[in-house]
């Protein structure tokens, strides 16, 4: 199974009352109860800002960067927690 994340083809539309909640604080992030259990919403400008990826080239590098996370996964190109944080600590000395 392959896996492709494209923020521009995830557009669920939000209920009004949703919408008019994350206005309400300022883009949120609010808390919302759904079937499936509990869920955070906010507005993209707040999420790039938490992110770190506050215009729509660092948005579009981020997502680019995951998909290829996610073919290397599928490729098999992973390694353990401690091998990785083996690397981390060989690298920054963290």
């Amino acid at each position: 199974m392959g896996y492709t994340l494209d923020m521009d083809t995830i557009v669920p539309h939000l209920p009004p009352e949703i919408e008019d909640a994350v206005a309400a604080q300022h883009g949120g992030p609010i808390a919302v109860s759904g079937g499936r259990g509990a869920h955070v919403v906010m507005s993209l400008d707040v999420f790039r800002d938490m992110m770190g990826v506050g215009n729509d080239v660092d948005f579009a590098d981020s997502v680019a960067d995951l998909n290829l996370s996610l073919q290397q996964a599928e490729a098999g190109q992973t390694m353990t927690l401690d091998e990785a944080a083996k690397k981390l600590i060989d690298k920054y000395g963290v």
